[in-house]
């Protein structure tokens, strides 16, 4: 919860800085912002964890990185369709207690990690306004599904001070096809007309259960959660 409301003060306070910086600069061209075809590359830092029922292990929030291309074409002046092609970890940290409390023995807190590497391909309605918080930005947005495949599954153990450092292959434990509703929003800023910056607030939720092995998991339920802030560039 700490780590979300920073952001949210970071990004607030660049929106703010950016409004008067704007109302300072020369006029840039309104039809910049009304372009129908751009594309252009995205990066985010984002926070993973798996909800649901009957979990296997006692997980905690940790975080994850993605990026990749990026594409909008819109068909009418405010709505349009939007894709990509992204690579984006998610997972999830795995709480192991401490028993032993002397160096050398593995079993150590928030060292564990279940890592996804996916490959996204969303596909998205999106949208932008007429007015940002300045001449310089409009709000925009967008709602839509991510079809996404895990290419590779890790159960990741770093302890350094003990020695450890376990990478084992989890795959064949979790499902390697899902299918995500995905959400963000936030805003279009002109950079002199050379590019869009896109700031945007996001998240996406996992709707099948990502659990595959019946024998180890039994009934347990569970669904990739992913919140984060993206930044991308169009042209």
């Amino acid at each position: 919860m700490r780590n979300i409301i920073i952001i949210c003060v970071c990004l607030l306070s660049f929106f703010k800085s950016n409004a008067q910086l704007m109302d300072t600069l020369p006029e840039m061209s309104p039809e910049y912002f009304m372009k129908k075809f751009r594309w252009g590359v995205s990066f985010n830092q984002s926070f993973s964890t798996i909800t649901g029922s009957i979990a296997p292990f006692d997980y905690f929030t940790k975080p994850s990185l993605g990026g990749g291309l990026e594409t909008e074409y819109f068909f009418n002046k405010n709505i349009g369709i939007g894709s990509g092609f992204i690579f984006q970890q998610r997972g999830v940290g795995i709480y192991t207690t401490d028993v032993v409390k002397e160096v050398g023995d593995a079993d150590s807190t928030h060292r564990q990690r279940l890592r996804f590497n996916c490959l996204d391909l969303p596909i998205r309605l999106v949208f932008r306004s007429g007015k940002g918080l300045s001449k310089g930005n409009r709000w925009s947005g967008n709602i839509g599904i991510i079809p996404m495949y895990s290419f590779k599954t890790n159960s990741i153990f770093h302890s350094i001070e003990d020695g450890f450092h376990q990478i084992e292959d989890w795959g064949d434990r979790f499902k390697k096809f899902d299918l995500a509703a995905s959400l963000s929003f936030g805003l279009n800023i002109n950079a002199g007309d050379a590019a869009l910056l896109q700031l945007h607030l996001y998240a996406s939720y996992g709707l099948l259960n990502t659990y595959n092995n019946t024998a180890l998991f039994g009934q347990a339920k569970g669904n990739h959660l992913l919140f984060g802030l993206k930044a991308s560039a169009l042209f």
